[in-house]
């Protein structure tokens, strides 16, 4: 009796998971699908839309799926995604963000390592125009912003 309980709490509690990290693949490729389908004329007559996408970690699973998946969406579309990863390190995601300004992209997406030192890098992209998407943890200066809600995530964890 308590082995079948524990497998179905556990079953079910591994179903919230898995579909928790599919509705935020889905909200993550549903942002470059908004991106490329707004412009599907402009992709195909210039080259398609360049985005940068920059992270903590791509060691993390979730975000190495996330990312993987986005790039292959931005390519179907017609579009590239360039991702990097910052290791977790402010400074370098400042210096990636920077780099993705010159380059000229028309997105960045950002999974923020430190969200308060990335306040005037991204106010510096919007100033040039790039629609800028905080992904996971919010930024002051951005177009869009998609949060996780961390608690609820946690206790859904704890309760496994």
């Amino acid at each position: 009796m308590i082995n079948q309980c524990f497998k179905n709490n556990f079953n079910k509690n591994k179903w919230r998971v898995n579909d928790m990290k599919k509705k935020m693949l889905t909200l993550a490729l549903a942002s470059i699908m908004i991106i490329g389908c707004s412009a599907a004329a402009f992709a195909e007559e210039e080259g398609g839309y360049k985005i940068g996408i920059t992270v903590g970690d791509l060691s993390n699973p979730i975000w190495a799926e996330t990312c993987d998946q986005a790039q292959k969406k931005a390519e179907e579309l017609g579009c590239t995604a360039d991702v990097v990863a910052c290791n977790n390190d402010a400074a370098t995601q400042v210096s990636q963000i920077e780099t993705f300004i010159t380059e000229g992209v028309d997105a960045i997406i950002i999974g923020a390592a430190d969200a308060a030192s990335l306040n005037d890098v991204c106010q510096k992209a919007l100033d040039e125009g790039i629609v800028v998407m905080a992904y996971g943890v919010h930024l002051e200066n951005c177009t869009t912003s998609y949060t996780n809600d961390n608690a609820g995530a946690g206790k859904l964890i704890g309760e496994m």
